[in-house]
């Protein structure tokens, strides 16, 4: 699935781990797009006169607007566009290469042995090769973007993809770092780091321009296709955030002429200018953040890898190869001891990205848990009452034998397309019965007695609450309260899940539960249980006395058992997704076995919580 970490962590541990792999993924788009714009402005402003108006800080801004409109157009599905810059690019990097190895072969090696005698302050020979092993390994950035496109690729594509790019960065990254110590001397490479290779394409053709042009241009326009890469990237993240209850639902709403996430793109285009100016356009800054970004997330797939043995070791992989667990091991080893190295040559960085991520991460974590921001506010304003009555839909008890037809199914994107697939709900537990209302403390059909019982008692606490404010001002603000915080909080959690339970274990139920309980706070105020059976007499036999032990533990949750006859399969979770209006994000199960016929990502996003 689309959206890397994230979606790989929320399937093997907490939400608040996946919450983590997410804000580093943001960051990790943020700084590759930022980044980017201003190198390609830095590399033209070097060679092309710009107007005055036209300077780098500006420009850089007018680059990712640029960009963010091409991503409002839709250009992200242009696989030739991809691959004609692709193509450009090699050949560009060829030319420069070939021209330089003509330059050397020419000159012999007086430039290489003179770059190799220069002294160094450090004279650690391992320490030096290690050094350059950490910063080289910033060169093979694109790995942590690819899975942006897992699901618009065709199926067993992506490793191929892999091994390609692996072999790009092999043949072109070495070569022409060898070719700078044997073209130009460390005078110049030390006095502009930054624009070796274009020091080397000015070298190579004889303090010719045109290849300097050449390059410059081909830069700019990799480096752009870099901007678009991490608004593409973004795109799939928030997309899955949204549907996960984190971030806000409108970020769904698509452009009715180009059909994209239109508020998405603004959304990401604003925090990425808000990024440049805050840095004042200073591009080590950036730099600083883009490096522990990118070893963080490359840090968290060998994680990944690594918890995937120990978390989910039933999970059936299909034709893909397991990876051994040392070889995880020794990655993981490498990429946090790179991570590590490049923070003690560069130790201003880490700071720059602590910073950056402890503000993105408190956006996050306040949308993950506005519930509980809400509900603090009520107490903090003295008015609040901490109990809620839940909302409690009059659904009749179905009979057994009863068949339903999806027949005018929703066809939404996120949906999926529409089937047609009975589903024979034997019977519906808990939903309208007696021990919903003895948590509400009034009868079944009489809630505005409920209502009014809790008004009640927020009303004698807002009594004998400190008098902090005016009598008017505090009316106002219980007003507030009453109408607008308490509308959000129930609209917020009364989003039904459902966990598809196939036995009547009581200790894997529980388990489901405190889960819910502990990673989904728009969820857990109804939870239902669904068990997908062929026959009746394979139903569980335990399974309804444990769900109401279960409901009777919860008390503030309604817990609702649901029995379907059918077959566990991606068409037959669809229709359960659309009949019972759930979406598939909020659809969870146990991980299921290597024997299992279907692949995980054929399930729209249903969540693996255990093993």
């Amino acid at each position: 699935m689309s959206s890397g970490a994230y979606a790989f962590f929320l399937n093997i541990s907490a939400k608040w781990v996946a919450g983590i792999m997410a804000t580093l993924a943001i960051l990790d788009y943020m700084a590759t797009s930022v980044l980017s714009a201003a190198s390609a402005t830095s590399y033209l402003s070097s060679q092309f006169a710009l107007p005055s108006a036209f300077g780098v800080f500006p420009l850089t801004i007018v680059v990712i607007l640029v960009f963010g409109v091409i991503t409002f157009l839709g250009v992200r599905e242009s696989s030739a566009m991809a691959s004609c810059i692709f193509v450009g690019h090699l050949i560009t990097i060829t030319v420069v290469m070939g021209a330089a190895l003509v330059y050397w072969i020419r000159n012999g090696n007086d430039i290489l042995i003179s770059n190799w005698q220069t002294p160094h302050p450090d004279t650690n020979v391992a320490s030096l090769i290690w050094n350059g092993f950490c910063l080289g390994l910033l060169g093979v950035t694109g790995f942590e973007s690819a899975e942006g496109y897992l699901e618009d690729l065709k199926p067993d594509v992506f490793p191929s993809i892999i091994k390609y790019m692996w072999i790009c960065i092999t043949v072109v990254n070495a070569p022409i770092t060898l070719l700078v110590m044997a073209v130009v001397p460390m005078s110049e490479v030390i006095d502009d780091p930054d624009s070796s290779i274009l020091t080397l394409a000015k070298a190579a053709s004889g303090n010719s321009p045109w290849l300097t042009y050449w390059l410059v241009i081909d830069a700019a326009i990799v480096l752009g296709a870099g901007v678009l890469t991490g608004m593409v990237g973004v795109l799939g993240l928030f997309e899955r955030l949204s549907k996960d209850q984190i971030l806000p639902p409108f970020l769904l709403i698509r452009n009715k002429w180009t059909g994209v996430f239109q508020y998405i793109i603004l959304f990401f285009m604003v925090l990425c200018v808000t990024l440049y100016s805050t840095t004042g356009g200073d591009v080590t800054s950036l730099s600083g953040v883009f490096a522990v970004a990118f070893l963080c997330v490359m840090v968290s797939y060998a994680l990944a890898n690594i918890m995937l043995y120990t978390n989910r070791p039933r999970l059936s992989r299909g034709n893909a190869t397991r990876v051994p667990i040392f070889v995880s091991t020794i990655v993981f080893g490498i990429l946090v001891g790179a991570l590590v190295g490049n923070i003690v040559i560069d130790p201003p960085i880490f700071k720059t990205f602590v910073i950056y991520f402890a503000i993105v991460h408190a956006v996050l974590l306040a949308f993950m848990n506005r519930v509980w921001i809400l509900r603090r506010i009520l107490k903090i304003t003295g008015i609040g009452a901490t109990a809620f009555v839940p909302s409690i839909r009059s659904t009749p008890v179905m009979d057994m034998g009863q068949t339903l037809y999806e027949e005018n199914l929703s066809d939404s994107a996120d949906m999926g397309p529409s089937v047609d697939v009975p589903i024979d709900i034997v019977r519906l537990k808990n939903v309208g019965s007696s021990s919903v209302p003895q948590r509400a403390a009034a009868p079944v059909g009489d809630q505005g007695l409920a209502v009014e019982a809790v008004e009640q008692e927020e009303a004698t606490e807002g009594r004998n609450s400190p008098q902090l404010v005016t009598q008017g001002f505090h009316r106002l603000v219980k007003a507030f309260n009453s109408m607008l915080i308490k509308s959000m909080i129930n609209s917020l959690r009364n989003h039904p899940v459902i966990y598809f339970t196939k036995n009547d274990s009581l200790t894997r139920l529980h388990r489901a539960i405190r889960y819910i309980r502990q990673n989904e706070n728009s969820h857990k105020g109804n939870i239902r249980l669904v068990h997908i059976y062929q026959r009746v007499e394979h139903i569980p036999k335990r399974l309804e006395d444990n769900h109401r032990f279960l409901d009777e533990l919860y008390p503030k949750i309604q817990i609702d058992l649901i029995f379907i006859q059918g077959t566990f399969d991606p068409d037959t979770i669809h229709a359960i997704s659309q009949r019972l209006n759930v979406p598939k994000p909020a659809m969870f199960m146990s991980c299921p076995g290597e024997q299992f016929p279907y692949k995980i990502e054929e399930f729209g996003g249903a969540r693996i919580i255990m093993d």
